[in-house]
């Protein structure tokens, strides 16, 4: 749900800028650079709470519902803290300091 949300906002934003006249280049620029980072980020965040979900429902031998929960939720909190924030901390990085940079480029 949140990547759909995403991507439904950005199409908004997208056509608000070309009906304000803004080149569609202009305005990848300003989405591409730190989109390119995060959306990847997104995906794997996705599917390690997926798993997680699965990993309760599917029945394992030897382990109860509730170690299945723990191990799950344990596997998508390692992918989190060792994947997804630190793409989600370089995206922003980027969006603060590249895309600034590449929208005064781009104006000009």
């Amino acid at each position: 749900l949140p990547i759909m949300l995403t991507m439904g906002i950005v199409g908004y934003l997208l056509e608000l800028a070309r009906v304000s006249g803004m080149e569609v280049l202009q305005f990848a620029g300003l989405i591409l650079p730190h989109g390119v980072i995060e959306i990847p980020a997104v995906v794997i965040a996705t599917a390690a709470i997926l798993n997680a979900g699965i990993m309760m429902v599917t029945t394992t031998p030897g382990k109860t519902v509730g170690e299945a929960w723990l191990t799950g939720n344990t596997e998508a909190i390692r992918v989190m803290v060792g994947i997804v924030l630190p793409l989600l901390m370089i995206a922003a990085m980027v969006e603060a300091w590249v895309t600034p940079q590449i929208a005064l480029w781009l104006i000009h």
